[in-house]
């Protein structure tokens, strides 16, 4: 029990958090990587938009095959390696996880 807001302090900063944070700290981590999909998303979503703009304005037609190749990366090879090794990361690690990993890509 602690009678003042120092002592508890004091303990804290001697024994450090034993309560366990640590594994709920690695899960959070563990979870960031999914919680990028929207970030990805947005990218993809911008260069859509500059091969849009590159097909119906004459100023942005040096940006469309760059725009082009950066959205067929994305829905070809980003979104079913991204998509799939983010949910893997949020769970538990399993041996049968990473063993059928390659062929979640097929």
């Amino acid at each position: 029990m602690f009678f003042s807001n120092g002592q508890f302090w004091s303990e804290r900063a001697t024994y450090g958090n034993r309560s366990g944070s640590h594994k709920k700290n690695q899960r959070i981590s563990r979870r960031k990587f999914l919680a990028c999909i929207p970030l990805v998303f947005a990218v993809q979503q911008i260069s859509e938009g500059f091969v849009w703009l590159s097909l119906t304005h004459a100023g942005y037609q040096y940006l469309h095959s760059a725009a082009m190749y950066t959205y067929l990366i994305f829905a070809q090879v980003v979104w079913p390696v991204y998509v799939t090794a983010s949910h893997i990361a949020a769970r538990k690690k399993s041996t049968g996880e990473r063993k059928y990993f390659p062929y979640c890509l097929q």
